[in-house]
Parts: C-alpha cells; structure tokens; sequence
C-alpha cells in the first residue's frame, strides 16, 4: 500500500500543488499579507459568536472543493492514466484508504484553517460553532474520498445494462431516465451534493430569519443552493449525449426535450423545495416562497445549456459558472425579484439549449 499510496501522491497531490502554485501564493499574500495573527484570531472569535457567518467559508470551501474535485477528475481520465486499471486488485476498502489520503492531503490548506477556526471557537466557549466548523470539513473531506474513489478505480458509472444495481422501479418516461440513473449509480455524490447545498439554504435561512434583513439576502443563499447544484447540470448534459443516443432518432421536438429537464430539475430541486417550505411558510408571502423555489430548477437549466456548448469542456464550464453566479449576486442586490429571475434563467436556457442542441445534432 505504501507504493500505491506514492503512485498517488505523485501524480495527483505534486502535481495539483505544481499546477496551483501562482494560486496558493496569491492566496496567501492575501490572508497573511493583510491580515496579522491577532486579527485572524479578532476575526473568527467574531464568527464563532454568530455560528450563521459561518456560511462565507463554507461557500468558499465548497469552490475549493469542486476545483479539487474537477482536477481529480481530470488527471484520472488521462491517457497517461489508464495505468490506474490495477489498483482495484488491491480492494475497495484499501483504495478508499488511498483516496482518503490523497484528499487529506489536498484539501490541507483549508483543514488546516478550519482546524484553526475551530480551535478558536473552542476558546470562545461555543462548541456549537466548532461542530459546524469540523462537520463541514468532515463532510467536504469523505464527499471528495468517495468521489476520488469512483473515478480512480474506474467504476462503471454510464449505462442502463447494469440491471443488478437497478432498483425494483423503472422510468417510464423521458424525464425520468436521468433520476433513474442517478439513484442506481450516483448515490454518494448524490449525497455529497445536496449535504452541501441543504447546508448552505439552512444557514442563509437562519440569517435571514435572525437578522430579520430583505428578501435579497435569502434568494442570495438560494443561488449559492443553486449552484452547489451544478453538478447535476454538467452530469445529466454528458449523460443525455451519452447514454442516450438512441432517442436522436426518434421525432422528440424541441418543447417536449426542453419540458422533460425542466420536470428532471423540479423532482432534483424536491429537497431544497421541502427545506424552503418547512423554514419559511409562516415567514414570507407564498408568491415569494413560489419565487425563490423556481430559482433553482431555472437556474440548473441554465447551467445545463452551458454544458451543450460547442468544445464543452470542464474547465470552461466552471469559470463560466462562477462568472454567472457571481454576476447574478449583484443582479440580487440590485433589487431584481425572485420570479423575474427565474423567469429570465428560463428564457436564456431556452435560447441557449435551441441553438446548441441543433449544433451538436441531438435536436431534429
């Protein structure tokens, strides 16, 4: 294992410190150029006091995360990488011991701050806020594992054939092939996903309800809910070219292709609708509640039609979703509504999946 475990090492964790290197450095000129120990510790007693703050570092591990994520992912599909084919003789629980390692040692920056921030919060007297700290970091860390895991030991992921992992249900129409398909082969990262997304819609909820501010504030923690999300978009745009090539064939218009992601995404967004309704029935009117819920499936439309670009790659794919996400926050704060929002995502997805479904041949 000692071996695997330098394999690994070298050619993910050396690599992605070599690749990253101008990053790190910037990052940390900015938190240690600026800010001196004693306003670090100034800092996070500050957090620790208000456990709902604790949404800023969170969002910004989870953009560490998926850029780690992405890399891994990255690397493991390489021609230089199909030497990985052996190392699922070793054992699924030694390769998740492997992964485990690699993940560690990737997302030290961020464990090690977190650890530091939870310290903090210990001295502070608030073990609420170290537990939310430490079992954000938990989560991040085991998501990423089992993650890493699946794409290093190469495990069958596309395919309807493999009916042994199939559940008793089977889609009887067109939206339900992809839900299908993520409950038989993504339950892990379907997990991850929405831990992360539910996790950052509990605490914008919690701000809003608390600090007692606009709805802005609210359908801002639901855009980050969004795009926490994003996953789902890239994954079902590969699995549709993929896996369904057979449907290119038969007369499915424009409006039906278009209604059946619509109704995948509303069936994806059911646990953010349920944390929504749950939190805010008795808080806020039911049009702004109706609202904010459409955010979400509007939005993952319009991540989707990104993913059916010509060239689609990666990396592209996720500096576009930052620069959308980014642009929407001060669209949010420029005080457009709600429903003009998802109004809008639906529109520009629509435009956007016309143009490009009809480039890449998979609309007739």
């Amino acid at each position: 294992m000692k071996e695997v475990d330098q394999v690994l090492s070298k050619v993910f964790v050396k690599r992605f410190y070599s690749e990253n290197a101008g990053f790190f450095l910037v990052l940390l000129g900015v938190c240690f150029g600026f800010l001196k120990a004693a306003q670090h510790f100034e800092l996070n007693e500050a957090l620790a006091d208000k456990p709902v703050l604790y949404l800023i570092p969170i969002v910004f591990w989870l953009l560490y995360g998926i850029k780690v994520a992405r890399f891994c992912s990255r690397v493991a599909r390489e021609k230089e990488s199909m030497m990985f084919g052996w190392i699922v003789l070793v054992g699924k629980s030694r390769i998740f011991s492997s992964a485990l390692k690699v993940q560690f040692s990737l997302l030290l920056p961020i464990l090690g701050y977190g650890s530091f921030m939870a310290y903090v919060a210990l001295e502070q007297r608030e073990p609420l806020s170290a537990t939310i700290v430490l079992s954000s970091l938990l989560l991040l860390l085991l998501g990423l594992s089992f993650w890493y895991k699946k794409d290093l030991s190469n495990e069958k992921e596309y395919g309807l054939e493999a009916s042994k992992t199939i559940a008793k249900w089977r889609p009887k129409y067109f939206f339900e092939f992809y839900i299908h398909y993520l409950l038989s082969f993504q339950g892990i990262r379907i997990v991850f996903v929405k831990s992360l997304s539910l996790l950052i819609l509990y605490i914008s909820i919690q701000v809003f309800m608390e600090e007692a501010i606009d709805l802005r504030y609210l359908t801002l923690g639901v855009l980050l809910s969004a795009t926490a999300n994003s996953f789902f978009s890239m994954n079902y745009a590969h699995f549709e070219r993929e896996e369904l090539q057979l449907f290119r064939n038969l007369p499915i218009g424009f409006r039906t292709k278009t209604l059946a992601f619509w109704l995948t995404f509303l069936c994806l967004s059911i646990p953010e609708f349920l944390v929504l309704a749950g939190q805010l029935s008795f808080e806020i009117p039911l049009f702004d509640l109706l609202s904010l819920m459409l955010i979400i499936p509007s939005l993952l439309m319009v991540f989707m039609a990104l993913a059916y670009q010509p060239n689609f790659n990666q990396e592209s794919f996720t500096k576009q979703l930052f620069f959308i996400s980014a642009t929407l926050f001060f669209v949010i704060l420029g005080h457009v509504g709600a429903l003009t929002l998802a109004i809008l995502g639906l529109a520009v997805s629509a435009l956007l999946l016309r143009v490009w479904l009809l480039k890449s041949e998979i609309l007739i």
